[in-house]
Parts: structure tokens; C-alpha cells; sequence
């Protein structure tokens, strides 16, 4: 649009005026916010899983608190507790 401004300044004025309300149109919809709330609701659930393994992490050793990191699992599930509940 600046080119066209110097040769012909009405010509430079319909065309941002166009400009801009093509612009307008195509962002109408759009907020920076939705972006962040989906960021953040994926960081969200991220965090609250982590919490969720560290409680039953805590709550498997206070229920065997003499639970070694190379014995099996208490949860049954046959693995050794340093690579199932214990991560």
C-alpha cells in the first residue's frame, strides 16, 4: 500500500481502507487468550498428573514403608517398584 500511496494517494486510501477491513474480518474471531488457554490447560493437566503419581507414589510408601527399590512391586502388577509405582 505505500507504493501505491506515492503514486496516487486516493487510490493508497481505498486500497487500505480495504486492507484493513479484510484484516479486520479475518481476525474477528480470534483472541490471544485462546491460545494461552489451551497451552495452559495442557500445562494444567500435566501438572496435576505429575501430582497424581507423586501422591501414589507417597501413599505406597507409607502403606510399605520397607519396600526396597529393586522389590517387586506391591500393586501386583509384577514389575520391580523402582520401574512401576516407585518412578
Amino acid at each position: 500500500p505505500e507504493l501505491v500511496e506515492l503514486v496516487n494517494p486516493f487510490v493508497g486510501l481505498a486500497i487500505s481502507g480495504i486492507d484493513s477491513f479484510v484484516i479486520d474480518k479475518i481476525l474477528a474471531g480470534w483472541h490471544p487468550r485462546m491460545f494461552l488457554d489451551d497451552k495452559l490447560s495442557t500445562r494444567l493437566e500435566k501438572n496435576s498428573q505429575e501430582f497424581e503419581r507423586i501422591q501414589k507414589k507417597k501413599r505406597t510408601l507409607e502403606l510399605f514403608p520397607n519396600i526396597g527399590r529393586n522389590d517387586r512391586c506391591p500393586c501386583g502388577s509384577g514389575r520391580k517398584f523402582k520401574k512401576c509405582c516407585g518412578k
